[in-house]
């Protein structure tokens, strides 16, 4: 039986900050990830995906001012971090998905960096 692993990551940039807590098993990745952005609402909850090659696409389902929100998120591993991608959306089904996973952004997005999930 094939046991999960757990990768922490982290951004703290000025007053923002993001934490990414992901067990992977195989290419099935689910984890628990918080935003809190400088005069935003912080949203927090949990992420339901795979691993696509060096891609995570994955559900990030999560709470923002007292109500559940779905959106679809991807990360792109690259050497010891990760950068979230960004593209086109549409909401389909009540959910926030890309409309073209294919022409996502990874320059421009959040870069969080692996940290030691015990910290």
């Amino acid at each position: 039986m094939e046991t999960a692993t757990a990768q922490c990551y982290a951004s703290y940039l000025n007053k923002d900050s993001a934490l990414l807590v992901l067990n992977f098993k195989g290419n099935i990745v689910k984890g628990f990830m918080d935003y809190k952005i400088n005069g935003k609402d912080q949203n927090k909850g949990s992420l339901n995906g795979e691993m696509k090659g060096d891609t995570i696409f994955a559900e990030y389902k999560f709470l923002s001012e007292g109500v559940e929100s779905v959106r679809q998120v991807a990360f792109l591993k690259k050497d010891s971090s990760l950068i979230e991608g960004y593209g086109d959306v549409v909401e389909k089904n009540g959910r926030i998905v890309f409309t073209n996973t294919a022409a996502l952004n990874f320059t421009r997005g959040l870069k969080m960096q692996k940290i030691d999930c015990a910290r």
